[in-house]
């Protein structure tokens, strides 16, 4: 079964999906209730060699350290350009502040954790 599923990288998400549409197809050819229950219990068994182990976490999916960095520049820019914000940063390393906000950011959405 793992063997058969780990090249498609399927989620949580994109697994409990499938299982809703099997419960349903089930459904509509009138399967009774408690059999339906005992497949998706069965069906259940298997997640963990259905689903990638590795899913994607929230910094691959935003395209990883090149994406982080981007979003830093992004963010100063907006941060820096606001005069209501600006002035925290008047004195402020900005080179060394967009590494650490990028190396913060990487690691809160599961990115490398250095």
């Amino acid at each position: 079964m793992k063997d058969a599923h780990q090249n498609m990288r399927l989620t949580n998400m994109e697994f409990d999906v499938t299982v809703e549409h099997l419960i349903n197809t089930l459904k509509d050819m009138n399967v009774n209730a408690a059999v339906i229950s005992e497949i998706s219990k069965l069906v259940e068994t298997l997640r963990k060699d259905i689903v990638f182990a590795g899913s994607l976490t929230i910094y691959e999916q935003l395209g990883g350290d090149k994406a982080m960095e981007a979003a830093v520049d992004i963010f100063y820019k907006r941060m820096l350009e606001d005069p209501k914000v600006s002035s925290f940063f008047k004195s402020t390393d900005m080179v060394k502040q967009r590494e650490q906000q990028k190396l913060f950011l990487s690691m809160a959405l599961g990115g490398p954790k250095e």
